[in-house]
């Protein structure tokens, strides 16, 4: 698993030095541990860009596993007015196609709402792009698993749209 010391040394080789610092308060202050399924969500964390940081621990560095953490930290944003959301895989895992299929297929799942034929239905999330960050060597399975769960998140909504509709 990934812990705080590793997490500040893979956040200083790219350049994330303020997101470590944070990191390390909240872990300070017992509002976040790295087990699997917790979740940090921050605001406003001073000199990061970002009106909100979210961090989610995976139970291991498999695509199912970075699946099940994306989806619980979209659920912290979901009913934000967040539009854009950018994620990276920090730990010894490899990015691979699989981790960013995943990712595209729980964002569909997060920002999904069923509003047809319910006017009395909450506004859809805001959410309209995701990003993947990752490094120029994993790039081109990066952007073919970005793909092949667009056109799969695609397919699940519709079929999802086609159950929900009255008969």
């Amino acid at each position: 698993g990934l812990g705080l010391a590793a997490f500040e040394r893979l956040a200083a080789e790219r350049g994330c030095p303020l997101l470590a610092a944070a990191l390390a308060a909240s872990v300070g202050a017992s509002d976040f541990a790295f087990k699997p399924g917790k979740t940090l969500l921050l605001h406003r964390v001073p000199r990061v860009d970002a009106a909100r940081v979210v961090f989610a621990t995976a139970a291991d560095g498999s695509a199912k596993a970075f699946a099940k953490a994306a989806a619980s930290g979209l659920g912290l944003l979901k009913s934000g007015g967040t539009k854009h959301v950018a994620v990276a895989l920090a730990g010894e895992a490899a990015l691979t196609a699989a981790h960013a299929e995943a990712l595209v297929i729980a964002a569909a799942d997060a920002a999904y709402l069923y509003r047809h034929t319910k006017p009395s239905a909450p506004p859809a999330p805001l959410l309209a792009k995701v990003s993947l960050l990752c490094s120029a060597s994993t790039q081109s399975d990066a952007e073919a698993g970005l793909a092949r769960g667009e056109a799969i998140a695609e397919g699940a909504t519709l079929a999802r749209e086609c159950a929900n509709r009255p008969a």
